[in-house]
């Protein structure tokens, strides 16, 4: 089965996470359940489970929103990649998470793979998550607001790097905390 959307866990492009979903079902140490209904969380171990919730197009509310919660006030783990929607940040605020999507587009003038819409991010954190990555290359990524001090930055961009204001021209330089790839150390993850 293959797909062309978008972020979908069988479209093999560029654009696509196959190989995301190959690399977690062929690692023996990882049991991987793709699922598209939130009951699942109720049936799995919260201590024992990271949950990956791809570019989210529609708004968890209600039980969705309420299981996703209890699975991470549980302990799980959860991890949002957003696709320049609000759907992420909604997901977010529902599970009382601190950190928030910017949206706007990251650029950065000097230090980009085929232009400055694909900033390479070299501030990698000594962090065993990041463990033999040299540099994260980032296709029209936004900045992560983390929202509090106990956030982990994992990946950050230059200091080069800006976000592009309304009218499509490079804005202001993001925060120190903008600009990166973390992980929120507080209870809610």
């Amino acid at each position: 089965m293959t797909s062309t959307a978008a972020f979908d866990p069988f479209n093999p492009s560029w654009n696509g996470t196959a190989d995301l979903r190959n690399h977690l079902e062929s690692d023996p140490d990882v049991e991987s359940e793709l699922v598209r209904d939130t009951n699942s969380y109720e049936t799995e171990d919260p201590d024992e489970t990271v949950a990956i919730v791809i570019a989210p197009d529609e708004p968890y509310t209600g039980a969705d929103a309420k299981r996703v919660r209890s699975f991470v006030d549980e302990g799980g783990t959860l991890v949002v990649f957003e696709n320049v929607g609000a759907e992420g940040n909604a997901l977010l605020e529902a599970v009382d998470a601190d950190a928030r999507v910017d949206g706007r587009l990251l650029r950065d003038e000097q230090h980009y793979y085929r232009g400055p819409k694909m900033p390479i991010a070299t501030g990698v954190a000594n962090h065993s998550i990041t463990a033999d990555v040299e540099q994260l290359t980032l296709n029209h990524g936004t900045a992560v607001n983390p929202g509090s001090n106990e956030t982990t930055e994992l990946v950050t961009t230059s200091s080069i790097a800006s976000l592009e204001g309304d009218g499509g021209d490079t804005g202001n330089p993001p925060s120190p905390s903008s600009g990166s790839a973390g992980a929120d150390t507080s209870t809610h993850r």
